[in-house]
């Protein structure tokens, strides 16, 4: 008996050794196997021009991604093992999807003008169709009768009424006044309560002002705000290309938007200057030249950012406060 219940807990220990290893390896496997990826884009002096594509894969190429960008059309294909997947096998299927609700709401509209009355419905029908009708307008007939008999009888009542308000008009011209000048009043109530409901919220928006900027300029978010900014700059120099080649010639029809333009891809060259060779020209409408990239994207890059800020107490403060914070 202890023989029996010894080899049953081996077994079951084998089992689960098994799975753990299957775990850890899968694990191993998304966190430390790279995606990589590359990419061209060149132009030829006009965005018209411009030709892209771009391919990923990962896992010895078990997942494959390809995107085509070419006369302002993209395309694209996906691969994981056997199934494939283009954009044109998903743009046939959303056609396909269209007809079929068109054809629904065809039939739906053909149910309803059948309903309605507006389209001919099969013979069998026609004698329950025209007895309806027939009942139809005799209630109609029994209704409009109703409504004679019930004028003729409210006729002298309203002759009576009109009357008495005739009589009304003749003593009521003070009150035509009064109600003018009630008017007058109410007009300018109505200003004055639209004066304050402005001024309420303006004073209100100072309020949610000062309080953001108590927020902002917290001790305990700075410090967060700075960690999170160097964590995030660190992860960008991971993921930097470890190929790469810009060299782009390019100018719009208004300098100042060039010069605008230069200004921000000033902000790469810290990460990419050497790589990088970029002329403006602020006397033509350009683009030419051409982008080369290659590089990994490994998953534990973006776990070490996360783990650095769950730990860090500063952030997890800020995080509270920000779910927590309200005008």
């Amino acid at each position: 008996m202890l023989h029996t219940v010894l080899l049953i807990l081996k077994i079951l220990g084998i089992l689960l050794a098994a799975i753990l290893g299957i775990l850890l390896l899968l694990g191993g496997i998304v966190l430390f196997v790279p995606a990589r990826y590359e990419g061209a884009v060149r132009s030829e002096g006009d965005i018209r021009a411009l030709r892209g594509k771009m391919k990923i894969t990962w896992l010895m190429h078990f997942v494959r991604a390809d995107i085509c960008y070419k006369d302002g059309k993209m395309k694209w294909r996906v691969r994981v093992a056997w199934i494939k997947r283009t954009s044109g096998q998903v743009k046939e299927e959303r056609i396909h999807e269209k007809e079929q609700k068109e054809e629904h709401e065809e039939d739906r509209e053909a149910a309803a003008e059948i309903v309605e009355g507006k389209k001919e419905i099969p013979e069998e029908g026609q004698e329950s169709r025209e007895s309806c009708k027939e009942g139809m307008e005799a209630l109609e007939k029994a209704e409009s009768t109703g409504h004679e008999t019930a004028a003729v009888a409210e006729g002298p009542q309203g002759d009576g009424k009109e009357r008495e308000g005739d009589t009304g008009e003749s003593k009521g011209v003070g009150g035509k006044l009064a109600r003018f000048f009630e008017k007058i009043k109410a007009f300018f109530k109505k200003i004055k309560c639209t004066i304050q409901s402005v001024c309420d919220k303006i004073r209100l928006l100072l309020h949610k002002k000062d309080k953001l900027m108590e927020f902002v300029r917290d001790e305990v978010h700075v410090r967060a705000f700075k960690r999170t900014k160097r964590e995030v700059f660190a992860l960008i120099r991971r993921l930097k290309p470890k190929e790469l080649s810009i060299n782009v010639r390019y100018g719009f029809e208004d300098p100042c938007m060039t010069g605008q333009a230069l200004a921000g891809l000033s902000m790469l060259y810290p990460f990419i200057g050497e790589h990088v060779d970029i002329t403006p020209d602020f006397e033509e409408r350009v683009l030419e030249g051409s982008i080369l990239a290659k590089g990994k994207v490994y998953v534990y890059h973006f776990l070490i950012l996360f783990w650095n800020l769950f730990w860090c107490r500063d952030v997890r403060t800020s995080y509270r406060h920000i779910r927590n914070f309200e005008f």
